[in-house]
């Protein structure tokens, strides 16, 4: 599989793990656990930005590389 194509779908998993914690974050009624993932979700955003912009570099003993 090409470099382009494992990013691409990295990115994608990204992206769909932040839509995942939007939901979570509107459906839980515990302060507490808001907060966790409000900070796990701003994580996955600052994550998702540095790929697009080619940050990330890959590393021999990464699979995906490191930021």
């Amino acid at each position: 599989m090409a470099d382009s194509s494992i990013a691409l779908e990295f990115l994608l998993s990204i992206k769909n793990g932040i839509h995942t914690y939007a939901i979570a974050i509107t459906e839980t009624m515990s302060p507490e656990l808001r907060q966790a993932l409000y900070r796990q979700m701003e994580q996955s955003i600052d994550l998702h930005a540095e790929m697009e912009k080619g940050h990330c570099r890959r590393s021999s003993q990464l699979s995906f590389g490191t930021c």
